[in-house]
């Protein structure tokens, strides 16, 4: 039995009446030419005007055969195999399988009921003895029935299959399904998902040759969904707090939708305007009594798993900052840069410090640290200790360094690790007379300190005394924040890869100035670290389905018992040790974008390795068709060329005929 597979481009055909009319419009129209007498003209014997018609007929039929042949090539002809005795028919040992989304974005109204309506309207559309196979599919393979399987069984577990609050991801699936479509015969694979993009486009698993790859999608393309997308909690006075909401419109129409936020007893209820696609922040005041989980809810849509968001009502904990002092603490003697800067940041418990000697700096883990105080460490650093302050900036920590004992030895040590292009030029101030001193006289007005230090004359930043500080020589590529009044830079700035580096010209020392002894002193720290720290920092957020990451203190050590650290199945609010964790459905299945499916197709069917021709079809490889345009496409080359060769003897005997004898 033969086939095509593009059977449209048969309308080619309609282009074989251009030759016929090339052909009709080539007749040659006689001139009329004058001559004053004929006697000098020799008479010519024209040619039979029937064999003169037969050769342009066979002409013409040369063109359209070729023409024919050619659009017969693009609609890709097949001819099928009969079936072999003994197989049961065309039927036999065909295998459709059927791979079903239930993430979390298959929830949404209506499309779980439209879903299990596809799949009963494909399996019955099955063949007398072809077996069909089931792939639950969400994060992973959720759950799954061989090919052989009774259609009214796959059908029930389908229906009992309801939709995961977990971000899909189906590459394990199509694994599945690709071992269950390996051999002979005809194979299928059925794909019911919204295709979200997110959701399938890392997606590039190879199914076998041959596989007919068909897509169904229950999405509804008019879904009007808003979803609560992010909440942020500020304490603003004793027992109240500020919740900023941010509520996003997924839909292509204006929506409207009340929010509704709670923690503890109190709640508060807005209403809230969406243009189409945009997104908007709503503040709320709520009294604080001690609650640590709060919810921010919208009223119900056609999606509901992204209407609640669940956040962590409670202040955060404290940022840890680490301290690195060029040794232990002797004799219960403290170390004067760490005891100032300890002072300036725990103020109201929104930083922990942790002071740690510089040989020991080389093993802490700083991977919960945003923040490291190098406080006249650095010269006591080897290559160990330099390799991990620049891993911790490069990965996004902030690091401050202030002078010790030997500066140039500082500043070597940075240089030669790549932490700053900067040189020492000299120590101003060393063996300075009696009585002398310098002072700040500029902040940068585009830098970290221009927020606080807006009005300087109400400040004493530019009146205290420096005793002794370091004259850099910088590369070109350092922010400058502070300088002397004589232009010296006293607080720089180098990016090392998503981190940075500062470095004070002068130390937290009274021997160096009176900088820590001013009032200035703590919101200068303050800033410093609170620009070091980004939004959100201590409160972990995790995904329905995804691990809680593991949580070490300083020494590596675990945070909280392992064992009994939550489920994140479900949305909630939690601690691990002193750590809190927001868990909520991914905002990624909230997104309204579809994967093309022709894209998509292509994709699954391209991921096959070419064995032979890499311009073959899938479909040309299956073991019951036989690809027959090979053949029309060299009997179109053939016939192009008779007619060409056809044409250029016939022009040649014409031109011979029509030279005078003996030319």
């Amino acid at each position: 039995m033969i086939g095509l597979e593009y059977p449209w481009f048969l309308l080619g055909l309609a282009f074989l009446a251009v030759p016929l009319v090339l052909h009709l419009m080539n007749r040659e129209i006689p001139r009329r030419l004058v001559f004053p007498s004929t006697r000098f003209l020799r008479r010519a014997q024209l040619p039979p005007e029937g064999r003169r018609r037969l050769r342009d007929i066979l002409l013409l039929l040369l063109r359209l055969a070729a023409l024919a042949a050619a659009v017969l090539a693009f609609a890709r002809p097949a001819l099928r195999r009969a079936s072999v005795p003994g197989r049961g028919g065309e039927t036999a040992g065909a295998v459709t399988v059927l791979l079903v989304d239930v993430s979390a974005s298959m929830g949404a109204a209506g499309a779980h009921e439209r879903l299990v309506a596809l799949a009963r309207e494909q399996l019955g559309k099955l063949a007398a003895g072809e077996r069909v196979g089931l792939v639950v599919s969400a994060d992973r393979v959720v759950a799954s029935m061989p090919p052989g399987t009774r259609p009214t069984d796959l059908l029930a577990a389908l229906t009992a299959a309801t939709p995961r609050p977990v971000p899909g991801h189906h590459a394990a699936a199509l694994r599945e399904a690709a071992r269950w479509l390996a051999g002979p015969g005809p194979r299928r694979l059925i794909v019911l998902s919204d295709l979200q993009i997110a959701d399938w486009q890392d997606c590039r698993e190879p199914l076998p040759a041959g596989t007919d790859v068909r897509l169904f999608s229950p999405a509804d393309p008019g879904l009007a969904n808003v979803a609560v997308t992010g909440a942020v909690v500020s304490p603003t006075s004793a027992g109240r707090c500020r919740v900023i909401v941010e509520v996003r419109s997924f839909a292509d129409v204006p929506q409207q939708r009340t929010l509704t936020v709670r923690a503890g007893t109190d709640r508060q209820s807005v209403g809230v305007s969406l243009p189409p696609l945009q997104v908007r922040r709503v503040a709320v005041s709520l009294r604080h009594d001690g609650a640590v989980h709060g919810v921010a809810e919208l009223t119900p849509d056609d999606y509901l798993a992204d209407d609640s968001l669940h956040f962590w009502a409670a202040a955060p904990p404290s940022v840890p900052v680490v301290a690195v002092v060029p040794a232990a603490d002797a004799g219960g003697e403290r170390d004067s840069q760490a005891f100032f800067l300890a002072k300036g940041l725990q103020d109201g418990s929104a930083f922990q410090v942790q002071t740690v000697p510089a040989d020991a700096f080389f093993a802490t883990d700083l991977a919960s640290v945003p923040l490291v105080f190098v406080l006249g460490a650095a010269d006591r650093f080897d290559e160990a200790a330099l390799a991990q302050l620049k891993s911790f900036c490069t990965a996004g920590g902030t690091a401050v360094c202030t002078p010790g004992a030997f500066p140039a030895q500082m500043l070597h040590g940075l240089r030669a690790n790549g932490l700053l292009e900067a040189r020492l030029t000299e120590v101003v101030g060393q063996g300075h007379r009696r009585g002398e001193s310098w002072n700040l006289g500029w902040v940068n007005p585009e830098g970290i300190l221009a927020e606080i230090f807006t009005d300087a004359d109400r400040t004493d930043l530019f009146i205290f005394p420096i005793r002794q500080y370091l004259r850099f020589s910088l590369g070109g590529s350092q922010a400058v924040h502070l300088k002397t009044s004589t232009g010296d830079p006293v607080l720089i700035e180098q990016a090392v890869g998503r981190g940075r580096v500062l470095v004070f010209a002068l130390a937290f020392d009274p021997r160096w100035s009176d900088l820590p002894l001013t009032a200035s002193f703590l919101p200068m720290i303050q800033e410093i670290a609170r620009t070091a720290v980004p939004a959100g920092y201590g409160i972990t957020r995790v995904d329905c389905g995804q691990p809680v990451p593991a949580f070490r203190d300083l020494l590596g050590r675990p945070a909280g018992d392992p064992a009994q650290v939550p489920t994140t199945a479900e949305p909630g609010v939690f601690t691990v040790g002193d750590r809190p964790v927001e868990v909520n459905v991914s905002r990624r299945e909230s997104s309204a974008e579809r994967l093309n499916p022709y894209d998509l197709t292509q994709r699954l069917v391209s991921a096959v390795p070419a064995v032979a021709d890499a311009g073959a079809s899938a479909r040309d490889q299956s073991p019951d068709r036989l690809p027959l345009w090979p053949l029309a496409a060299l009997l179109a080359a053939l016939l192009l060329l008779v007619e060409m060769g056809w044409t250029l003897w016939t022009d040649y005997r014409e031109i011979r005929g029509r030279l005078p004898t003996g030319t």
